[in-house]
């Protein structure tokens, strides 16, 4: 009797009595002793994702429906023997009816069986795709997988797994060429290896140019019969496109899993062996003593004890100091024509430091400023600090030098010769007051 629609209310507590226990109905919910029964149906046996089914699910091979469901529920074990299924089924028709009704409600059943339907047709249409863009190259994105039979026909032969040096895989790996001698293997029979089994195999290798005989390595047997291990080979179908196509040929299976180990330590080994070692044990950031450099850790010290630290004087490059013997003199002029060049000066403008002055008059700074105190005002502040201004009652188009109240009696034409400093700093007032010639450089 095949399936009828049923009452899916009724459906629902069957579900929740003789169901519920086992499975879960949302989607993403938890598999619990059964597997989640959202998007059973159009789903074929023993493939909901995250579920551990028993073969005899997968082998069967069928796609759940109301008709597969109805027949299934009436007695799982017999439905599919070897089912791991506790549930004894249930026999009345209209109990299968309405659990099914109910189970198709609650995962509803053409938009699941769309969706395989879609996904069915994507794999087809990917079955359908090329595996080289013919007419234009194409990226590795956009092609498919590759799909080459594996060539099975070269894959009876014994392959030996031999673990090697380091340093001898990078000796024969830098190799390009053809018909080198890389080693030479000897086999005794008779003769026992260092692990106490027959034979004993050696392997030679040619002798180096700072050598007269080359290095000597044993095989020690690990493993006499490996199982499960083959050597897959693969090269591109069309070399020098983009296709992704490969060619996958079986070579071999693998037989014995040897290590290949020096047997005699030459000079040549133990200097390996030695720089290995080196370089091993150089750490990755060395520690460098700066006694002998300037600000080292001895100049530091030399600062924690007070004592004068002279080791970061090289490091500032000194100011290069004038020639000796290069001065440039200037003579004093006579007072009231001085006087007169500083009243026209005043008259450009209202205020002047010392440096434009002294370029402007030639005249030596003590000599200068010695004038300048009795008819100008030094501003030590404000807007124009450092800046010379002429009093208020020597202010006027009229002011000669001749109104000026004389200095303390002397020769008024006592001219004298001083040498120039071009220090600007006003703190040089009160030295070398005494001296009748300033240098400049």
């Amino acid at each position: 009797m095949p399936y009828s629609a049923g009452d899916a209310g009724k459906g629902a507590g069957l579900f929740k009595t003789r169901c519920a226990q086992c499975h879960t109905l949302g989607a993403g919910e938890p598999h619990k002793v059964g597997p989640n029964l959202h998007g059973v149906f159009g789903r074929k046996t023993g493939q909901g994702e995250g579920f551990s089914y028993t073969a005899a699910n997968v082998n069967k091979g069928i796609t759940w429906d109301e008709n597969t469901l109805f027949e299934y529920l009436e007695n799982p074990k017999k439905y599919i023997p070897g089912t791991k299924m506790a549930f004894a089924g249930l026999k009345k028709d209209k109990d299968r009816n309405d659990l099914i009704t109910y189970l198709k409600d609650a995962v509803p059943f053409n938009a699941l069986i769309s969706a395989n339907i879609a996904m069915e047709e994507t794999a087809i249409e990917d079955e359908k795709k090329p595996f080289d863009a013919e007419e234009k190259p194409a990226e590795d994105d956009t092609q498919p997988d590759p799909d080459e039979p594996l060539m099975m026909d070269a894959g009876n032969g014994r392959v030996w797994l031999v673990k090697i040096p380091k340093y001898l895989m990078e000796k024969w790996s830098n190799i390009d060429a053809e018909d080198v001698h890389l080693a030479t293997i000897r086999v005794y029979h008779n003769a026992k290896s260092s692990t106490g089994k027959k034979p004993k195999i050696v392997l030679l290798l040619p002798p180096d140019a700072d050598s007269e005989k080359g290095d000597e390595y044993e095989l020690d047997m690990v493993n006499e019969a490996v199982e499960n291990q083959i050597v897959v080979a693969e090269r591109e179908k069309e070399p020098g496109t983009a296709s992704r196509a490969r060619t996958t040929i079986l070579t071999g299976r693998v037989k014995h899993e040897c290590n290949l180990r020096p047997s005699l330590l030459s000079s040549s080994y133990r200097q390996r062996l030695k720089e290995r070692t080196q370089r091993a044990n150089m750490p990755a950031r060395s520690i460098k003593y700066m006694d002998d450099k300037p600000g080292g850790r001895g100049s530091i010290n030399m600062l924690t004890s007070g004592v004068m630290n002279t080791g970061f004087s090289d490091l500032v490059k000194p100011k290069a100091k004038a020639a000796k013997g290069q001065f440039e003199r200037m003579a004093r002029m006579p007072r009231n024509q001085l006087l007169d060049m500083l009243f026209s000066l005043f008259r450009e403008r209202e205020y002047w430091s010392i440096k434009p002055l002294r370029e402007r008059t030639q005249q030596p700074e003590v000599y200068l400023k010695e004038v300048l105190n009795e008819i100008a005002t030094l501003h030590r502040s404000g807007e124009h600090n450092g800046t010379w201004e002429l009093m208020a009652n020597f202010k006027g188009n009229d002011i000669k030098g001749e109104n000026v109240p004389l200095p303390p009696p002397g020769d008024p034409n006592d001219v004298k010769m001083e040498d120039y400093d071009d220090d600007d700093d006003e703190d040089d007032d009160d030295d070398d007051d005494d001296d009748d010639m300033e240098e400049i450089s």
